[in-house]
């Protein structure tokens, strides 16, 4: 059928020529080709048939001339049967109909009257619009037939019973109503005896197995059922779902087997079984079922192949492509598809009629396969095997040593060691060019997806062949006036316009091109390609107008053309050039983007600067290149510069910046400018003083040149930013990382610390629990506060001491504590700016103190007050006393303890006394004394207190 596919004139039919068949309409009539089962598809409105071989042998003599016609035309007789389904189908719903009924008028099908189940799929295009109806047919004639004989016999019964007729219709009734549930479930359904026999079943069951026992306990149709485990091992009888389930194993989901019917047809089956158990747990029988999944699993055998040869297809096109020269595109095809097929030989044959031989092109061999004749006189081949090859028919022969095949054309090949051959002819110009020949060592079955791969792969391979021939011949001709082209500026390219049916332009293929315009077009150039395939998306109707115009009248044109792809613009002449009926194009490209660009930025430069300007909260500015004066300022030059305009501009504007700018930056932005002047991009940074207010800022310029058309620096372009806040934001967080990280390992010596002192004291572990969880919140707690800072609330300072303290556990919820004493009054208010400094300036006094100072001992002793104290213009101050006493401190002197305590070394000057002296009165404006007594340290801090 696909051969007759291939063949037939579809030019009048809603289908068309094949070559322009849709990609879906191709896929699904491979898919249809490939299947086993009844299918038919029907094109367009019209119901053009379209079908596969089974479905050619159902129809008797109604093929071949139903191919290609009207299935309105063919099935006139039974058109009552099928076109209610075709027409609910076109509106887009599956039609299905089962047991139709239908009487055919003429006598040249297989049978007069039969029974069908139809099954009618619509077929949509991309678009989702129905184009076709896929028809798939399965003749359910025997059976049908198979149940009016059961009902003629079970009619009859009941006619001979009149004695028991009322017992018998009881016995009817219970029978029509067990048969009509039966019949209704869509799979085989049997009661099994123990012994495999069946007690009850229905339609679909007996349709598989007449003779009314199960597989495995029926000696003469068992043969028919055939399954393989996941292994590929064949299954055997006693591991068959209704033997294992009358030995008490449920067999689910069940098996699939191939089933072999008395037609020969194979239909693939899922069977299960269940036992059915009596009241002492014995197998009294089993319950089995029979599903036909014939359609899905062929189906999804089509597909797989479809999927195997289209990735086969792929990869042979993407292997033709790598390759340059004819011979090696064949070896590369025929290795593929002979490794594919698993064939004995692949060869490549090109036809001289003229000189009466075929030139053999070795493709491949597989290992052990003899060598072949270079060279093939056709006289010794002639006969029904050559005819068929020159009338365009595919040569498929499975055992060219078969008695009742004896030729000599067969018997020479033979000679040869072929034993099977599939050949593929390709007509050219009428007469037959070349053929693929596939040979088998030994005798072989040719599938139909055998030989349509073959076909294909035949078709591609020739369609390189001449391709890459062309090529060849191209390059030898571009010899010619190659060096010309390599040594233009321009760029230069020769083309052929692409016409439609009506002799319209729609587009041009790139014959020659030079390296200049391979460079001003940013692409590499193929001959053969066309100009939508090499810009896409960037072919205009503008440029399909003005080859239109030069092809067909030969005038030469001159134009500026933009491409979008490549984002160039080029100066372009055409003109018509002899050859091909005037669709030789020649052109000249001049590449002017530079030139465009340049143009359109000094439109649009300043423009679009000064509608950015407006907007910018950064300066933006432009200065003449000559003088350096300003020609013009963006509204955020005043808040910035804390200057208007007006006065910015007036008089000599250069020397009015450098005058705001602080004398040791202003030589540095002077020679920035210069750079920028001189054609560089520069950033820079420099601080002004500001005129209004006398306020230092930073500022961050980005200069950078603006050009002619001829590219000459005319103007200086700049974007100033103030980074003064950003500045001070990121020396603060520099310093803030800085005590966090002294801070973060202070916490863990703190947390030990509460650990050890929380166990020491404890006196169980619940005990131990209770307390290290007390003090562990206090520590967060005192953390909270610090998160505080930004909040409108604030902090007091005795808040702050007891959070700190209690962090560290040496007071409890009273301000309780053996070694700690606290006095001061309550409610005096810290600014937030001072409460991480000074609760970092508590927290190391406290870690000192218990590290090494009073806390760390028992009989030390910790005295903290806190008052009021006048300050500076009478406002009034805090001042807080640090005064630990009752312990031996190690002196740097070494004096007392003689340099150690306790066998320990004397502290150094860390971090916890420079961020007192120091940090304090530099970020507070505190005064601090810190001092180290022999009994411990001495701290006094004075500092402003909150307004508010």
């Amino acid at each position: 059928m696909a051969q007759l596919i291939r063949q037939h004139d579809w030019a009048t039919t809603s289908p068309g020529p094949v070559e322009r068949w849709l990609g879906s309409l191709r896929t699904l009539v491979d898919l249809m080709l490939g299947s086993g089962e009844v299918m038919c598809l029907l094109w367009g409105r019209d119901a053009v048939m379209i079908y596969n071989d089974a479905y050619a042998r159902s129809i008797g003599e109604r093929h071949p001339a139903a191919l290609g016609r009207s299935a309105h035309e063919v099935w006139a007789d039974v058109r009552e049967g099928w076109a209610p389904l075709f027409e609910r189908a076109w509106t887009g719903e599956e039609a299905r109909t089962r047991d139709r009924h239908l009487r055919f008028a003429a006598p040249d099908v297989p049978r007069q009257e039969a029974w069908f189940d139809l099954t009618y799929t619509p077929v949509r295009n991309e678009a989702g619009e129905v184009q076709g109806i896929l028809a798939t047919v399965r003749d359910v004639t025997d059976q049908v037939q198979a149940e009016q004989n059961r009902r003629t016999t079970e009619a009859r019964l009941r006619e001979s019973e009149a004695g028991y007729r009322e017992l018998s219709e009881q016995l009817a009734r219970s029978q029509r109503l067990q048969s009509a549930m039966l019949e209704v479930v869509p799979v085989g359904l049997a009661l099994l005896s123990t012994d495999g026999g069946v007690i009850l079943s229905n339609p679909a069951w007996d349709r598989f197995t007449p003779g009314r026992r199960i597989p495995s306990r029926d000696p003469d149709r068992g043969w028919r059922w055939q399954a393989w485990d996941t292994e590929g091992h064949a299954v055997e009888p006693h591991n068959y779902p209704g033997a294992r389930a009358l030995r008490g194993e449920p067999c689910l989901p069940g098996i699939e087997f191939l089933y072999t019917d008395d037609g020969g047809d194979q239909i693939w089956t899922n069977v299960a079984s269940v036992p059915l158990l009596d009241t002492q747990g014995q197998v009294a029988g089993a319950v089995s079922i029979i599903m036909d999944i014939d359609a899905a699993k062929r189906a999804e055998q089509i597909m797989r192949a479809s999927e195997e040869r289209h990735v086969f297809l792929l990869g042979l096109g993407d292997a033709l492509r790598a390759q340059t020269s004819p011979q090696d595109m064949i070896e590369v095809a025929a290795r593929l598809l002979g490794e594919h097929l698993g064939a004995s030989r692949i060869m490549f044959a090109e036809f001289d009629e003229a000189r009466g031989v075929a030139d053999i092109f070795h493709g491949w061999f597989a290992d052990g396969a003899q060598p072949f004749p270079e060279v093939m006189r056709l006289e010794d081949y002639e006969g029904p095997i050559l005819d068929d090859l020159r009338a365009g028919r595919t040569v498929r022969i499975e055992d060219t040593r078969d008695p009742a095949l004896a030729r000599p054309d067969l018997t020479a090949i033979a000679e040869l060691g072929v034993a099977a051959l599939l050949s593929i002819p390709l007509i050219v110009g009428g007469r037959l060019a070349v053929n693929l020949s596939v040979h088998q060592h030994v005798a072989r079955h040719w599938t139909d997806a055998d030989v349509a791969l073959a076909q294909e792969v035949a078709e591609r391979l020739w369609a390189d062949l001449v391709r890459a021939r062309v090529e060849a011949a191209l390059r030898e001709s571009e010899k010619k006036y190659r060096r010309l082209f390599e040594t233009m500026s321009e760029g230069f390219t020769v083309m052929e316009a692409v016409r439609d049916e009506v002799g319209r332009v729609v587009d041009v293929i790139f014959l020659a091109a030079n390296q200049a315009w391979e460079r001003q077009a940013g692409v590499a150039f193929v001959p053969g390609t066309r100009a939508s395939e090499l810009f896409v998306g960037s072919v205009s109707q503008e440029w399909i107008k003005t080859w239109s115009h030069v092809a067909d009248t030969g005038e030469a044109h001159r134009e500026e053309q933009y491409v979008a792809s490549t984002d160039r613009w080029y100066e372009t002449h055409y003109w018509r050039v002899a050859g091909n009926g005037g669709n030789v194009l020649a052109a000249l490209f001049d590449d002017i983007t530079v030139r465009k660009r340049a143009e359109a930025a000094l439109r649009e430069s300043e423009e679009r600067l000064r509608a950015f300007g407006e907007a910018s909260s950064d300066v933006l500015w432009i200065r003449d290149a000559e003088t350096l004066d300003w020609t013009y300022l963006s509204p955020a030059f005043e808040c910035i510069y804390g200057l208007s305009r007006e006065e910015a501009l007036h008089g000599d504007t250069m020397h009015n910046w450098l005058d705001m700018i602080v004398p040791h930056d202003r030589e540095r932005a002077r020679a920035e400018i210069e750079k920028a002047r001189q054609g560089e991009r520069v950033t820079f940074e420099y601080r002004i003083t500001r005129p209004s207010d006398g306020e230092i800022r930073l500022l961050r310029n980005t200069d950078f040149p603006i050009h002619d058309a001829a590219g000459h620096v005319t103007r200086i372009g700049g974007v100033g930013h103030d980074a003064t806040e950003e500045q001070a934001t990121a020396e603060r967080l520099q310093v803030l990382v800085h005590e966090l990280q002294h801070r973060t390992r202070n916490l863990m010596g703190v947390v030990q610390s509460i650990t050890n002192k929380t166990l020491a004291g404890s006196t169980s572990l619940e005990d131990f629990q209770n307390r290290i969880r007390d003090r562990l919140e206090a520590l967060a707690r005192v953390n909270g506060l610090l998160s505080r800072l930004n909040e409108g609330d604030r902090i007091t300072f005795d808040e702050l001491i007891r959070t700190e303290l209690k962090g560290h556990g040496v007071i409890d919820g009273h301000d309780h504590g053996l070694q700690v004493n606290l006095q001061g009054p309550k409610g005096l208010r810290l600014r937030s700016s001072q409460v991480q400094t000074l609760a970092l300036g508590l927290h190391e006094l406290a870690t000192n103190a218990l590290k090494y100072g009073a806390l760390s001992q028992p009989d030390g002793r910790l005295d903290i007050s806190w008052h009021l104290v006048p300050g500076p213009d009478d406002k009034p101050q805090l001042r807080v006393d640090w005064r630990e006493s009752g312990v031996e401190v190690a002196m740097p002197d070494g004096t007392a303890g003689e340099g150690t305590i306790d066998g320990r070394p004397p502290r150094r000057r860390g971090y916890g006394r420079e961020l007192i002296e120091q940090a304090l009165p530099y970020q507070l404006g505190a005064e601090t004394s810190y001092e180290l007594t022999p009994e411990g340290a001495r701290c006094t801090i004075t500092l402003p207190l909150s307004s508010t």
